[in-house]
């Protein structure tokens, strides 16, 4: 299995299979996803990486999602970290912790974190 699939397979559950979002956080599946990611994902350790922060709205859900650019072999690589339901007001703090939840899946920490953008525009 590689990275591809498996974040396919979890967006196949919730876009086509029509499980909730939620299902993503539940400690069970993160059970089998957790080990499974660590296993596939080591190519974010000790690199300095740019994350790109944008959020939606549609069908009364708002999603939070956190992609991450990073040199490697000679060429810039994009990766999706998560997407993630935001069921809160979006204060500042709200929105960095949802942040550090999927850093701490990929094992990032701030010190690797160059560049955060975001196009500010309203989410709500």
């Amino acid at each position: 299995m590689d990275k591809n699939t498996l974040i396919n397979a979890c967006i196949e559950l919730v876009s086509e299979n029509g499980r909730p979002l939620s299902i993503l956080e539940d400690s069970g599946f993160k059970k089998i996803l957790n080990p499974l990611l660590k296993a596939i994902e080591p190519e974010l350790k000790n690199r300095l990486i740019c994350l790109k922060v944008d959020g939606v709205t549609r069908l009364d859900r708002c999603i939070l999602g956190i992609n991450c650019q990073y040199f490697s072999d000679g060429k810039i690589k994009i990766l999706t970290l998560g997407l993630i339901q935001l069921l809160d007001k979006h204060t500042g703090s709200y929105l960095k912790e949802m942040l550090m939840i999927i850093l701490e899946r990929y094992s990032v920490t701030s010190d690797q974190i160059f560049t955060i953008t975001c196009d500010n525009a309203k989410i709500w």
